[in-house]
């Protein structure tokens, strides 16, 4: 006869079993996902797993603070918080700034919201160690593909989550933040640098020479990129700079970028667009009369 007790011993030796699977991958069958199996168990393989991350069994597998973020992901499928609040109490004060930074990225809900604060204390402690351990940490994980020619590597597109960038925020009026986040920005193999212009922006008047000083940069898609911050910023400093690149830049996108900056600093750049409306190049006249009439200045267009 099965009895309750039975059925309840036989339920924990599977989830053990997949749990010892899921760290030492003792199976031969590469297709099972022993975490999309603990996830289906709910609740029972929380607790279980969570008593299996205290036990140290699995420090050395080199998997445990994916275990870890496993059970936050068990326990936000299932409501089960007080779990979550005991994991963090349990685990977090041996945990040291990689592995929060690895766990504010990988976790949600209330886990991802008690490691955000916990680095937030940490960056108001000692902000210089923060923010060289979240250089370090997007320095080490940009990937590197190998282009068709033989011998030839490049980087390829690497994001910054919005979990750093709103940690950095927590600290937009430090030097050593604005620093950081300008260095991102100006790395042309940045895939989320639209990300980052919205901390900028939020920064406001420190970063905007700066940033001018990237409109002359050899590379394109950093003048680009600079003129596109500029315009959302709306410094009225940018005004001359940008109209030089408007009308010397030879990059179309650069152009373009640098014509909608000046419109959106709005009317104390009209004067500077009606001098580019008689350029030689096409485009400027183009990019400036387009900017004249959302600014609503048409009588300069019919001059």
């Amino acid at each position: 006869m099965v009895t309750k007790v039975g059925i309840f011993n036989w339920q924990q030796k599977k989830i053990d079993n997949l749990i010892d699977n899921y760290f030492f991958g003792k199976s031969d069958d590469d297709d099972i996902d022993y975490g999309e199996k603990l996830l289906e168990m709910g609740k029972p393989a929380a607790e279980r797993l969570f008593l299996a991350l205290k036990s140290g069994k699995y420090d050395s597998s080199g998997l445990w603070l994916d275990g870890l973020s496993l059970l936050v992901q068990i326990c936000n499928e299932v409501g089960e918080e007080n779990i979550i609040n005991e994991a963090f109490n349990v685990f977090s004060e041996d945990l040291d700034i990689q592995s929060l930074l690895f766990l504010l990225n990988e976790t949600e809900g209330v886990f991802h919201d008690l490691i955000m604060a916990k680095l937030i204390k940490i960056g108001r402690q000692d902000l210089d160690y923060l923010i060289k351990e979240m250089d370090s940490d997007i320095e080490t994980s940009k990937p590197i593909t190998i282009v068709n020619d033989p011998g030839v590597k490049v980087q390829s597109w690497f994001y910054i989550s919005n979990d750093y960038l709103n940690l950095l925020s927590q600290f937009k009026s430090s030097p050593k933040t604005i620093e950081l986040l300008l260095k991102w920005f100006k790395d042309i193999s940045m895939g989320s640098w639209r990300d980052i212009v919205k901390v900028l922006v939020d920064i406001g008047s420190p970063v905007v020479m700066p940033l001018i000083d990237f409109l002359f940069d050899s590379n394109e898609k950093i003048r680009s990129h600079a003129a596109f911050a500029l315009g959302r910023i709306g410094d009225a400093r940018a005004i001359e700079s940008l109209t030089f690149v408007l009308q010397n830049d030879s990059s179309k996108d650069v152009i373009r970028n640098a014509a909608e900056a000046l419109e959106k600093t709005g009317k104390s750049a009209i004067n500077f667009l009606i001098s580019s409306l008689h350029h030689q190049d096409q485009r400027v006249r183009k990019y400036a009369a387009e900017a004249l009439g959302s600014l609503g200045a048409n009588s300069a267009l019919n001059d």
